[in-house]
């Protein structure tokens, strides 16, 4: 069942006259979130620490944004290497210039998304498909807020989904390198190497194996510095609205954070919650691989590595339509479809509501009361409404499959 009918000659002349509106609409937002951009005050000040650490030094975590007179505020390269080495040609160029670039390419790289997106669907009209999904991407809040902040989002988003189209055409060592390359951006991605062993692709799990293990050897004492000073110790603020995994609910409900008032100071409960969900999540992805439905389960894995992660940012959920796209390739016309189809709706509603529902930091009147209520007790459950949209995902995808069962 197609998302679009563009396969019909309707279909294909519906998206070519909105082609150029929705170019222009989508250069306009585009030039509106670049006026957001502050080097100084996003995540891609990180980056170029890293970066610049790598070039004077060889450790990407040798010094801090004071240290190296980049900024007043004691930001550190708090990521895995490979960032550092990405970014190492932008540390020729003042922080400002840098960002502005990161900016450009992450704007790029929305564009081979919506391609990559297009590709999943297999929309005939292919370029006026890119541009009506390009111009809905910009205008998707963790997508455009990502983008504000400098992330790799978009990076990660593309590479892993070009692993699945490659993979998906049979060539295996491309998609565990480009596996490979996303587990070396960010971690989480490594549960899709266990996705990809259950569904039969070994050539290309095992390539990513082999591919990240050479590289931790290659840069060992880079890894060893970023798990000592960060993954072993309680840098990465989990309570904050931004992360979305189950990490960051039962921090904010069970442990005393500046972020939020938890509802009893009982960590200990915090991480039985956390457990007992977890479970819950790897037994979901269980049943999916038993069914033997592999773009199932490559859809089902991508809301479960966020929930299971210690830290997932908001952004990361830009790979929640990637996932709706992937599953729906599978849905077949019925009307327990058009439930599925609202649900996922529903699913991508939530990813898309901003943290904290938008409300600033500082806010006055109404906004106030109700930002003092999502920052203590059972209100801290609304701080990131991205989470019940990524359980909302992976559980449809459980059902529909076990619906389909029970009818066949």
């Amino acid at each position: 069942m197609s998302v679009v009918n563009s396969r019909s000659p309707s279909g294909r002349s519906v998206l070519h006259r909105w082609m150029l509106p929705l170019l222009i609409l989508a250069v306009f937002w585009a030039w509106l979130i670049s006026n957001q951009i502050n080097a100084i005050n996003n995540d891609s000040v990180q980056y170029y620490i890293g970066a610049t650490n790598l070039w004077t030094s060889g450790n990407p975590y040798a010094a801090s944004a004071i240290d190296l007179g980049i900024s007043p505020t004691a930001w550190r390269f708090c990521y895995p290497p490979m960032l550092a080495y990405l970014w190492l040609p932008l540390s020729c160029v003042d922080l400002a210039t840098a960002s502005r670039v990161w900016f450009f390419v992450n704007l790029l790289l929305t564009v081979v998304l919506a391609w990559q997106l297009v590709c999943i669907l297999q929309i005939n009209a292919r370029l006026a498909a890119t541009v009506a999904v390009f111009a809905a991407l910009l205008i998707y809040p963790p997508q455009s807020i990502g983008m504000v902040l400098g992330q790799s989002h978009v990076l990660l988003a593309v590479v892993l989904i070009g692993s699945y189209l490659a993979v998906r055409a049979n060539y295996q060592v491309a998609a565990g390198l480009l596996l490979a390359l996303a587990i070396s951006l960010k971690l989480f991605p490594a549960l899709v190497v266990l996705a990809y062993l259950a569904a039969g692709h070994r050539r290309a799990a095992w390539t990513a194996v082999v591919t990240c293990i050479c590289w931790c050897v290659l840069t060992f004492r880079q890894h060893g510095e970023y798990v000592d000073q960060f993954v072993l110790q309680p840098f990465y603020p989990y309570a904050a609205a931004f992360n979305v995994s189950m990490m960051g609910l039962t921090k904010r409900l069970f442990a005393p954070s500046k972020y939020a008032v938890p509802v009893v100071d009982a960590p200990l409960i915090g991480l039985t919650v956390f457990l007992v969900s977890a479970l819950a999540i790897v037994a979901i992805l269980i049943y999916v691989a038993r069914q033997r439905r592999e773009s199932a389960l490559i859809a089902a894995t991508y809301p479960a590595m966020l929930l299971l992660t210690p830290v997932a940012g908001l952004y990361h959920c830009n790979l929640v339509p990637a996932a709706i796209a992937i599953i729906c390739r599978d849905v077949n016309s019925s009307n327990r479809a058009r439930v599925l189809w609202q649900g996922l709706f529903a699913a991508l509603l939530l990813t898309g509501l901003p943290p904290e529902f938008g409300v600033p930091r500082n806010p006055e009147g109404w906004r106030r009361s109700w930002h003092e209520w999502i920052h203590e007790g059972w209100g801290a459950l609304l701080m990131a409404p991205q989470t019940y949209g990524l359980i909302l995902l992976l559980l449809l995808i459980g059902l529909y499959l076990c619906n389909e069962k029970l009818e066949n």
